[in-house]
């Protein structure tokens, strides 16, 4: 499979390369009627820690 850049997807993990988690300012969100404060800081994870169930 080819991707639209320079190396075969089948090599590299083009996934993470497309995260929006990149973008997403983490001390600034926020979220109403939070039952734990702070708590939804927790949901937004990297591509690479995407499947850890710890800490949520």
């Amino acid at each position: 499979m080819a991707c639209l850049h320079d190396h075969e997807c089948g090599d590299h993990n083009c996934a993470a390369d497309w995260s929006l988690y990149n973008h997403i300012d983490i001390p600034k969100v926020v979220a109403l009627n939070e039952s734990v404060a702070g708590s939804v800081k927790s949901v937004f994870k990297s591509w690479d820690q995407r499947l850890e169930t710890s800490g949520v």
